[in-house]
């Protein structure tokens, strides 16, 4: 392996695993800051080794952080609600676990190469140049994960905060992405004053350490400042119900049943307080309600006998301009009135291998079973567009279960408009495992990234108020059947995140382009200088 030891790999995949403990335990969310340095203080100490040595130390590390992350899926074993064999179950478990960790860690660990470069060229030979240049490069890595169905920002860095609302404010400035390089940043900054201290230069030590403690707390005062301030000002207040029916995937409950359940909640809340709105969870019509007269027949009848309006998550039959029909996951709304509004929600990043199978006939001769693990007869397209709900109290915006885990969805809808985000999901799959938690904390980021209200509706929870500071101010307990009625506020204040989006990373990449160049011809016109 060209000088580069199984054993060091097999440590830097250690490493990996405990890196993710942020992640899965909330009680961990201090130890991001410092569980990341071991990775930094090996990658700075390599020395004699060609690029791929620095690939293979990334990959190990980020195949065990993503393994780790992705370790809920074990808990789903035998996936017998998508009517798998064990053997065919433990593929897809094996797939999810192992591979995709594989499949992202691959272009994860291209940091590594990056990294050396600049450091072989020396780059980045100043003080706090190579944890910038390091923070900088992983940061645009996982930003990256973003975009296409392969990415699945899942295992953001950020998440791991997300327990502590006072470590997360500046979200609100530069977005969940500025979380990731404060995380690294921090990280490599210790590591750098480390390795400065093992070469007695203590001075170097200081300072790296000094500015480590220094962006904590500064980062942690403006968390302090931001709560503040995020729960003050709004007036315009709404009442919701949350509908949390309580169904498992893994029980057999027929549609009919599942919405009974739901209906008499919805009663349960009516009692309790005047309510504006009623959200449902996800799918809680497993196919397209415009052909389910039954199912529409109660969501009228339970708006007009509560005298509020129902978002309903179900699927949808949709006409294109092409008279094509396309099938969509959505929100659907039922007036007091009884009548069921034209308007839908559709869902933009419908699950891969959940609602469509991507690379069909490569993922189905390679891995069968991942071909038969969805649970619908039918691929979902993606919605187009923030689609929001214009209501007399105002503008309401959604979004569906996977949705949540990508920052652009969540700020697109509060740039048009939207003062109050709504966020049906089903994830029953997750029972048993800290999946539920992963995907709840990405809905904490929404509402701070965005100074919103983010109100989460599961089927078997975790269902909740999050209020814009990143403050939980109401849950239920999950995998029960209950309603929460609750007061919520609307937010008309746009956050420096909405408005300028990912500029941050843009930053970053100018950084990691510019500055080579910018070195390179410095040293070109010495070099010609010194000719002359």
């Amino acid at each position: 392996m060209n000088k580069v030891k199984l054993s060091s790999l097999l440590f830097s995949l250690l490493l990996g695993l405990l890196a993710a403990l942020p992640l899965l335990v909330s009680s961990a969310a201090l130890l991001s800051f410092i569980l990341i340095i071991p990775f930094f203080y090996q990658l700075f100490r390599l020395e004699g080794i060609r690029a791929r040595g620095y690939y293979l130390h990334s990959l190990f590390f980020f195949q065990g952080y993503l393994m780790a992350a992705f370790s809920f899926f074990i808990a789903m074993y035998p996936l017998d609600f998508a009517g798998l064999t064990p053997l065919a179950a433990l593929s897809v478990i094996l797939a999810a676990t192992v591979l995709l960790p594989l499949f992202q860690g691959c272009f994860l660990a291209f940091g590594g190469v990056a990294f050396a470069l600049f450091k072989r060229k020396n780059l980045i030979r100043r003080p706090f140049l190579p944890s910038f240049t390091a923070a900088a490069i992983f940061t645009l890595l996982f930003f990256c994960q973003n975009f296409t169905w392969a990415g699945v920002p899942w295992a953001s860095p950020a998440v791991g905060l997300t327990a502590l609302p006072s470590l997360i404010g500046s979200a609100s400035l530069f977005g969940s992405g500025f979380l990731i390089f404060l995380i690294f940043f921090i990280n490599a900054l210790c590591a750098e004053g480390l390795l400065a201290l093992r070469s007695c230069r203590k001075r170097a030590s200081l300072l790296a350490l000094g500015l480590a403690v220094g962006l904590f707390s500064v980062n942690l005062l403006y968390g302090l400042v931001w709560i503040n301030q995020a729960q003050k000002g709004e007036e315009e207040t709404l009442t919701v119900a949350l509908i949390q029916s309580c169904a498992p995937v893994k029980e057999e409950l027929t549609v009919a049943e599942e919405i009974a359940i739901g209906a008499a909640l919805a009663a349960e809340a009516a009692k309790e307080a005047h309510v504006d709105v009623m959200i449902w969870p996800e799918s809680i019509v497993h196919h397209a309600l415009e052909r389910d007269k039954e199912s529409r027949a109660i969501f009228s009848k339970v708006a007009m006998e509560t005298g509020a309006i129902q978002l309903v998550g179900s699927f949808s039959d949709q006409v294109n301009e092409d008279n094509i029909v396309h099938f969509y996951n959505s929100i659907f709304v039922f007036y007091p009135d009884g009548s069921m509004g034209e308007e839908r929600y559709n869902k933009r990043r419908p699950v891969p291998f959940g609602e469509y199978l991507p690379m069909a006939r490569l993922f189905g001769t390679l891995i069968p079973a991942l071909a038969d693990i969805s649970m619908l007869s039918r691929d979902t397209q993606p919605g187009e567009g923030s689609q929001l709900f214009s209501f007399s109290f105002g503008r309401v915006g959604g979004l569906l279960c996977f949705d949540s885990i990508y920052p652009a969805l969540a700020r697109e809808s509060a740039k048009d408009g939207a003062a109050l985000l709504v966020l049906p999901t089903n994830d029953s799959w997750f029972d048993g495992s800290a999946g539920k938690d992963i995907h709840f904390a990405h809905a904490v980021l929404r509402a701070v990234e965005n100074r919103r209200t983010v109100v989460r509706v599961g089927n078997t929870g975790i269902s909740g108020v999050i209020l814009p500071s990143g403050r939980v101010s109401e849950i239920l307990e999950r995998d029960e059947s209950a309603v929460l009625v609750s007061t919520v506020t609307l937010c008309e204040e746009t956050s420096v995140y909405t408005r300028i989006g990912d500029t941050f990373q843009i930053l970053l990449a100018a950084y990691l382009i510019l500055y080579p160049l910018t070195v390179f011809s410095v040293r070109k016109t010495r070099k010609e200088h010194t000719d002359a």
